[in-house]
Parts: structure tokens; C-alpha cells; sequence
């Protein structure tokens, strides 16, 4: 084992990513450059550790993971070192980790159907993001959580916002406070508030919608 896998293993409760480990540290590296803080960049690197810890359990190679092979991590009952117990890894936790197999896909060392999600959002989404890095200077991880937000809204929304309208736009929020906390409720709302107010700056809807969300 090298020093800098003992370092994991130190810092994140026995788990190693062993063979990614190379990956791991230019993967984190990258984060970093990006603007994401210790902390995001330690939670990808913890998740990605736990990963490397089960396909090294599973006798799994860096060439054999796809898809299926990151389902099945997303869905095993955590026996691995640290004294988990979980019976399911959070979305989140498993976010980190298909988006880490991205990267190893950019690499060329795996091959994986999947693209990462700006690739596959609508245009004025995608749109959006861009905007609210180059104009409000809001940090990557802010502008990606502002978009799981934005997309988990648009089947209710519709994709032309010439027709938002109030009604809509409350229908959408209500939605989302009726599945999660209010905490949350209002996460999606301050995403949305966001999203209308770069839509009427580009004219595609109207000017005072982003203000309805305050009553919600």
C-alpha cells in the first residue's frame, strides 16, 4: 500500500480508493481548481474512496465499471470498513461518484454511457448556468444545485417560459413542498426565483413572475 493510500485510509475511516487512487488525486485537483471548497472536494474524495474500497472487495477492475457496476454500489448494503451500516447511499453521495466515472470516461480508461447533466439539459438551463457564473459570479457548486433544482421543476413548468404564469410557477413550488422539507421547499424556490429573473433579462418571459414566488 503507498503513503498516499494510508493517507486515506487515515483520514476517511479505513477506506482506500486504491487502484483509482491516481485518478482520485488529479480528479481532486481539478475540483479544486474549479472553485470548490476543502470541503466539497474532501466529500468527493471520500465518496470515491468508499467506491475503490467495494470494487477492490468485489474484485472489480477500473476497465469493468459502467453503469451497472455504479448501480450496484448505489444500491449495496454498506458493510464496508468505518462501521457503516447504511442500508442506501444517498443520491448525493452516488452523484459524487458517477461524476468522478465521468471523469475516468474522459480519460479514456473506461467506457460508459452516461454524460455528465449540463450536456443534457435544455438549452435555456444550460443557458443559465453560464449566466449566473460569468454575470453573478455564483460558485460551480451553487450553480449545479441551482440546476438539479431548475430540471426536477421543468416537467411541471413546461419547457417555453413565454407561458409561465403564476399559477404555474406556485404549482411548481407546491409540488416540491409537498415531497421534502421546508428547508428544501424553499431551496427550490430560491432556484427558481433565479431562473425567471435570468429569463426576463433575456426577454422569454415576464418581468414580475419572479416576484410570485415570495408569496408561495
Amino acid at each position: 500500500m503507498t503513503n498516499q493510500e494510508q493517507g486515506y485510509e487515515a483520514r476517511f475511516h479505513f477506506l482506500s480508493p486504491g487502484c483509482l487512487g491516481p485518478y482520485l488525486d488529479r480528479f481532486a485537483a481539478e475540483l479544486a481548481l474549479a472553485g470548490y471548497t476543502t470541503l466539497s472536494v474532501s466529500n468527493y474524495q471520500q465518496s470515491v474512496a468508499h467506491f475503490g474500497t467495494w470494487l477492490e472487495r468485489k474484485r472489480i477492475a477500473i476497465g469493468d465499471i459502467d453503469e451497472a457496476v455504479v448501480a450496484a454500489f448505489a444500491d449495496h448494503r454498506c458493510r464496508c470498513p468505518g462501521g457503516r451500516r447504511y442500508k442506501k447511499l444517498s443520491r448525493r453521495y452516488v452523484a459524487r461518484v458517477q461524476r468522478f466515472v465521468h471523469y475516468l470516461s474522459q480519460q479514456g480508461l473506461v467506457d460508459v454511457a452516461q454524460k455528465r447533466a449540463k450536456d443534457v439539459h435544455p438549452a435555456s438551463v444550460v443557458e443559465f448556468s453560464h449566466w449566473m457564473h460569468r454575470h453573478r459570479g455564483v460558485s460551480p457548486r451553487t450553480i449545479e444545485r441551482y440546476v438539479r433544482c431548475i430540471v426536477s421543476l421543468l416537467p411541471i413548468l413546461g419547457h417555453d417560459p413565454a407561458l409561465y404564469d403564476a399559477a404555474v410557477v406556485r404549482q411548481a413550488i407546491e409540488h416540491e413542498a409537498a415531497r421534502h422539507t421546508r428547508a428544501t421547499a424553499q431551496g427550490f424556490a430560491i432556484a427558481l426565483r433565479a431562473y425567471l429573473r435570468f429569463l426576463a433579462a433575456q426577454g422569454r418571459c415576464r418581468a414580475t413572475l419572479s416576484r410570485t414566488i415570495s408569496s408561495v
